[in-house]
């Protein structure tokens, strides 16, 4: 039983992490992109 609570926890903080690299990596290509469009050109 505990170790497959132990392995739950693994798999849980293993897919939050990944989750939460995924939402950081879209914020900042969404900040660039937003950047990039209010740059002047010219």
């Amino acid at each position: 039983m505990f170790t497959c609570c132990k392995f739950d926890m693994n798999m849980y903080s293993t897919v939050t992490r990944s989750l939460m690299a995924h939402i950081f990596m879209f914020y900042l290509m969404n900040l660039g992109i937003k950047i990039y469009h209010n740059l002047p050109f010219f």
